[in-house]
């Protein structure tokens, strides 16, 4: 399990990375990967606009996204990783 959470992390923070990108770009101009991206980053940042004050046009969404994915990582995944390292070698 945590080997596969693992592996979603590096998506999941390109993912928040390209909404990032495309917020800067101009609004209004077609960007085709724009619906994927916003579909994909939608469930992971509502919850943390919800408790963040609205700061006029800037959106830090994305960022506290990426500080509690990598967080995850290293509170969870890796002790995680460790404890099945250490079962498998006294098997």
């Amino acid at each position: 399990v945590a080997y596969c959470i693992g592996l979603c992390r590096p998506v999941h923070l390109g993912v928040i990375l390209a909404y990032g990108l495309l917020s800067f770009t101009i609004v209004g101009r077609s960007k085709p990967s724009e619906p994927l991206v916003t579909q994909l980053t939608t469930p992971i940042l509502r919850p943390i606009r919800r408790g963040l004050p609205s700061m006029g046009g800037f959106d830090r969404s994305p960022m506290i996204a990426w500080l509690l994915i990598l967080l995850a990582r290293v509170l969870i995944v890796a002790p995680v990783l460790d404890l099945g390292m250490r079962l498998a070698q006294a098997a």
